[in-house]
């Protein structure tokens, strides 16, 4: 019991830190006023370039549609690969959801949700000798 409490708590604190940091990087950056001047003056600065990079994949919708193929592949996928392509899948999803992208994001937070909620399959046993194979 005690596992599995400390596994959620690490989940939690994960998941917190990363929307502490999408929303960060939101307000830092995407939104900030003071780089709207800035950059009209330094076009050519990394942080105008990382700027103008995240506008352009919040207006063609990149996020959320790479979290959504993230989410296919991880329902496809059996086994710990699915498992892992639906924790990137919900990552992505939560990323595309703080950068405006709430309509492929939320599509694609549920079904990597629905992913990680499904149980893995049990392990199958090699079949061992049958009583009725005719032994000795």
């Amino acid at each position: 019991m005690a596992e599995v409490r400390v596994a959620w708590v690490r989940v939690t604190v994960a998941t917190a830190a990363w929307l502490g940091v999408l929303f960060w990087v939101r307000l830092r950056y995407v939104q900030a006023e003071h780089l709207v001047e800035h950059c009209a003056a330094h076009g050519t600065e990394l942080v105008c370039a990382f700027r103008e990079a995240m506008g352009k994949a919040m207006h063609f919708n990149l996020l959320g549609s790479g979290g959504l193929a993230l989410a296919f592949g991880a329902v496809v996928l059996p086994g710990r690969p699915g498992l892992w392509l639906g924790r990137a899948a919900l990552a992505a999803a939560a990323a595309a959801l703080v950068f405006y992208n709430a309509g492929l994001g939320a599509v694609a937070a549920v079904l990597a949700l629905l992913r990680l909620e499904r149980p893995a399959p049990a392990p199958r046993l090699a079949p061992g000798p049958s009583a009725t194979a005719g032994g000795p």
